[in-house]
């Protein structure tokens, strides 16, 4: 996976479960400006601010940790 798939896959996942939208522009602009360097942060946010992940989406997040983790 490469520094803009993450940022992809990482912008869908925050648009679809994060419903605080400026959590979500900020974890975003964080993805934008500092790349796959910032994986773990962002999950960590992501985590605690998300619930109810569908099992396709589970597979996009453990492929995100395998390669930036």
């Amino acid at each position: 996976m490469t520094d803009n798939q993450f940022i992809k896959n990482l912008e869908y996942l925050i648009n679809k479960y994060i419903a605080d939208k400026e959590l979500a522009a900020a974890l975003i602009n964080r993805a934008n400006s500092e790349g796959a360097g910032a994986e773990k942060w962002i999950m960590r946010d992501f985590h605690k601010n998300s619930a109810g992940i569908e099992e396709v989406d589970g597979k996009v997040i453990k492929e995100i940790a395998f390669n930036f983790i």
